[in-house]
């Protein structure tokens, strides 16, 4: 009955969407995945930190400080 519907989206992933709020993620934090693989892949490659912010910042358009902010949020644990 519900299927069909946001209530059915919902119930249907209680459980994970729970932990998830009890871990301050927000569903528009799916928009900042690539944002953190692209820090990650370019890391690894070597590149320092601060010469990947500035290339997020050009690429995704947001300032240096909303980029650090989005990947200290991926690294933190979850409780």
């Amino acid at each position: 009955m519900f299927n069909d519907s946001i209530y059915g989206l919902i119930k249907g992933n209680e459980t994970l969407l729970r932990e998830l709020a009890r871990n301050g993620v927000a569903v528009e934090d799916i928009h900042n995945l690539p944002i953190y693989e692209d820090y990650v892949r370019l890391t690894a490659d070597g590149i320092k930190a601060t010469a990947v912010v500035a290339h997020l910042c050009e690429k995704y358009l947001k300032s240096d400080r909303t980029i650090w902010r989005i990947i200290q949020k991926m690294r933190t644990l979850p409780r």
